[in-house]
């Protein structure tokens, strides 16, 4: 762990890369790793991020280090944070209102990787949904799937928005398509609306695609027949 403390960056970024690659393995440095989020360079905050997301729960005590890091100036910083903070799971879910704050970030990267984030910490999330459903509407596809995904994974809390991913079952990008079938699969007979878009996708050119909406089909069809069997 010496090297954290070098006086060179880049060997300060390589012995935070090299201890983000150890993972869980590494959670005895994530104090030191939480120091270099505070580094002069953007590079080693990058790296510092991205090892402590790889550590995961063990680096729980970090969340907050890491939230503040949201409002990093340099936009790679914010999406490595983000990254980490996806990461850590639903031990990060007090980051919720600052990575919501992202979605809107002028960098679609950024908006992709916090849309992504939010995806992790599933329910804690739903602070977030109308955010979310702006971006299935985003101009790039990489942040539309993200958005989508995460949809799926707040689940109940955001059943509401099965009409607007019932209409990215058409879009132009196959991801985006696949992201917004498998979401309405998670919310269940809530998306029942989008039963004849999803039964088209059966013949989508793509095979991954096609499973998604089969899935999600499934998934409608049975909770359906339950909610039936309890009225009854």
């Amino acid at each position: 762990m010496t090297q954290l403390h070098d006086e060179s960056p880049a060997a300060r970024r390589d012995a935070a890369f090299a201890l983000g690659q150890l993972g869980p393995a590494a959670q005895g440095a994530a104090p030191e790793l939480a120091k270099l989020l505070k580094d002069p360079d953007a590079g080693v905050r990058r790296s510092a991020a991205s090892a402590l997301g790889r550590i995961g729960f063990a680096a729980k005590d970090v969340v907050p280090d890491l939230a503040k890091l949201l409002k990093d100036p340099d936009a790679r910083v914010r999406r490595f944070a983000a990254f980490a903070l996806g990461g850590l799971g639903p031990v990060a879910q007090g980051a919720a209102p600052e990575l919501a704050r992202l979605l809107k970030d002028p960098h679609k990267d950024v908006r992709g990787s916090a849309a992504l984030a939010l995806g992790g910490l599933g329910p804690a999330a739903q602070g977030a949904v109308p955010e979310l459903v702006k971006l299935l509407k985003d101009p790039d596809a990489d942040v539309r799937g993200p958005a989508a995904f995460t949809l799926g994974q707040i689940g109940p809390a955001a059943q509401d928005t099965a009409p607007e991913l019932a209409r990215l079952l058409k879009d132009p990008h196959k991801d985006v398509r696949g992201s917004a079938a498998s979401a309405l699969d998670q919310l269940g007979p809530a998306a029942q609306g989008a039963a004849p878009e999803l039964a088209r996708l059966l013949k989508d050119p793509d095979a991954d695609v096609q499973r998604a909406a089969a899935y999600a089909l499934a998934e409608i069809a049975e909770g359906l027949s339950d909610k039936n069997e309890q009225g009854s």
